[in-house]
This record gives structure tokens, C-alpha cells and sequence, in this order.
């Protein structure tokens, strides 16, 4: 034990290198002098924990406000894209008009650089779009007359303007080919023929009655009234109801064909026929070929009367 001891405690040599043996005792003296560099930080500490909590606030803060700059930077590019695009087709609309329109010192043709449009506000390019929209106008004389004429009719007073007053007829055919019209102010229906009754001891041209909405309604057969030649019933004959200064009748129509308008100042004057002598039945005729009869004078006749 001694000799290990002893053994122990003497210096080794390593060339002439002496490597002392550490003292235990000085070691941990040693220790006890320099401050302890490795402690441990506390994290849960409020100050710590207040400063992480701002930075990071900080830090989403500026992302926010990136992503944002980032939007309006899209957001320009495309309203610039669209500019592009609009200054295109005018170019293009442009490119295409006649090589050979001038235009007149009254219409001047007015554009602006791409530039100015993209950095002027909204309300200023929409100004601008009008302006520019009037080197689209028609430049030659004569149409510029005739724009300013129609604008002018345009501009009169209603009650200063002419207007056509144009009048409607109902068509209809008696026999096989000819023609005749009705006025609208006279007409009140049109109805099927149906259960029509004879009725004895009255004229040959009255055709006889039917059940009208709970009133007996005397059939007029005008193809009798004014001596055609008689047809049987067919399907496509019609009642027409008209009315007159109270009095209400039923003319009897083989077909009805429709209506046409007309104006007093085109009816031709009347022609007398083998059937209508009376010209007082006959307000004209209406191009060429349809007679327009006069209800008023032709209920008024003397031969009605006891149907009244």
C-alpha cells in the first residue's frame, strides 16, 4: 500500500514534459470561485414570456401587411391588364374605320396616350371614354343632316307632333269571294252560330234568334239583305254582334277572314252592285276589294224597324 502510495505521488515524465497530478482539494476550490455559467434560464419567467408574445405579434404583424401590399400590387396589375386591353380593341376599331373619313372641325376626333388613361383616377378615364367616344360619330354631312333632323322631331313637344290616327275593321266574306268590313266601334262579339231558331211571319233576311246571355238576339242574314245568292251554313260561318244607339242585332257572316287598319282619306268612294243600292250602307272601299259597310245607316234603314 505504501508503495503504490508512493508510486502515486511521483511526477511522471513524458520527454520533457512533466505532467503534475491535480489536486483534488484545489480542484474543487477552484470550482467554488468561478461562477456557474451553466445555469439553467427560467422560461416561465412574465417578462420572458410578454417579450416572445410581442415579437411574434411583430412579426405576424408585417406578414399581414406583405400580404396585403402583395394584393394591391395584383390588384393594379390586373386594372392595368384591363386598360391594356380596352386601349387594344379601340385600337383595333380604330384600325379598322374607312381610310377615307375626315373629320369635320365641328366633330373634332379626340384621343389620349395609353399613358394618361392608366394613371388617371376612374372618374377621369370615364370623362375621358366619353370624350373620345365621339371620333366614333358619323363624320359625313349628309348623315350628320339626317341625325339632326331625327333629333330634332325627337325634341317636339308632344302635343305638337302629327301623329297618324288609324282606324280598325273587322273582315269578312259573304258568298264566295266578295269582301266586307266592319268598323271596331260597332262591334261587340263574335260567337258561333249554334242553335239558331226560325222565327214565322218575319222577312227573309232575318235569319232568326238565339239565346244571347239570357236575351233573345235577332240574326241578321245579310247575304238575304242585300239579294246575294243564299249558301247553306258551314262550319266557318260566324255571328257578328254589333251595337248601335241601343239597338243590338246579329249579322250572319259566312267566314270571317280578320282586320285591317285604315284611314278615312283612303277609302275609295262607293260602287253600286246588284245587292247594295242604298250607297248609304257603304262607308268605301279599302284596298280595291274590301267594301266597308256604315253600321249606323244601315240599322237605321226602314226595314228594321219591327226587329227594334
Amino acid at each position: 500500500m505504501a508503495k503504490r502510495k508512493a508510486k502515486q505521488q511521483q511526477a511522471p515524465s513524458l520527454g520533457d514534459i512533466t505532467l503534475a497530478k491535480p489536486d483534488f482539494e484545489q480542484a474543487l476550490s477552484f470550482a467554488e470561485v468561478v461562477p456557474n455559467t451553466d445555469k439553467p434560464v427560467d422560461i416561465s419567467s412574465p417578462a420572458l414570456g410578454t417579450q416572445v408574445d410581442m415579437e411574434r405579434e411583430k412579426v405576424v404583424a408585417e406578414r399581414r401587411q406583405l400580404d396585403a401590399e402583395r394584393m394591391q400590387v395584383e390588384a393594379e396589375r390586373q386594372k392595368m391588364d384591363a386598360e391594356k386591353a380596352l386601349i387594344e380593341a379601340e385600337r383595333k376599331k380604330l384600325g379598322s374605320a374607312p381610310a377615307s373619313s375626315s373629320v369635320s372641325p365641328e366633330q373634332p376626333m379626340l384621343s389620349y396616350p395609353a399613358e394618361i388613361r392608366l394613371t388617371a383616377t376612374p372618374e377621369q378615364r370615364t370623362i375621358k371614354s366619353r370624350q373620345s367616344a365621339a371620333g366614333l360619330m358619323p363624320q359625313d354631312r349628309e348623315t350628320c343632316d339626317i341625325l339632326a333632323e331625327r333629333a330634332r322631331t325627337i325634341a317636339t313637344p308632344v302635343g305638337q307632333q302629327q301623329y297618324e290616327q288609324r282606324d280598325q275593321y273587322l273582315r269578312f266574306r259573304l258568298g264566295t269571294v266578295e269582301l266586307y268590313g266592319i268598323p271596331y266601334q260597332y262591334l261587340e262579339e263574335l260567337r258561333y252560330v249554334g242553335n239558331l231558331a226560325r222565327v214565322p211571319c218575319t222577312p227573309a233576311f232575318v235569319a232568326g234568334v238565339v239565346n244571347h246571355r239570357g236575351e233573345l238576339l235577332t240574326i241578321l242574314d245579310l247575304k238575304q239583305f242585300f239579294r246575294m245568292p243564299a249558301l247553306a251554313l258551314a262550319g266557318e260561318c260566324r255571328i257578328v254582334v254589333v251595337k248601335h244607339a241601343g239597338t243590338r242585332i246579329g249579322l250572319l257572316v259566312d267566314e270571317v277572314d280578320g282586320n285591317e287598319e285604315y284611314q278615312s282619306d283612303e277609302l275609295a268612294p262607293p260602287l253600286g252592285s246588284d245587292g247594295v243600292t242604298n250607297m248609304e250602307y257603304v262607308l268605301g272601299i279599302h284596298a280595291g276589294r274590301v267594301t266597308l259597310l256604315n253600321l249606323a245607316a244601315l240599322l237605321n234603314d226602314p226595314a228594321l224597324r219591327v226587329m227594334r
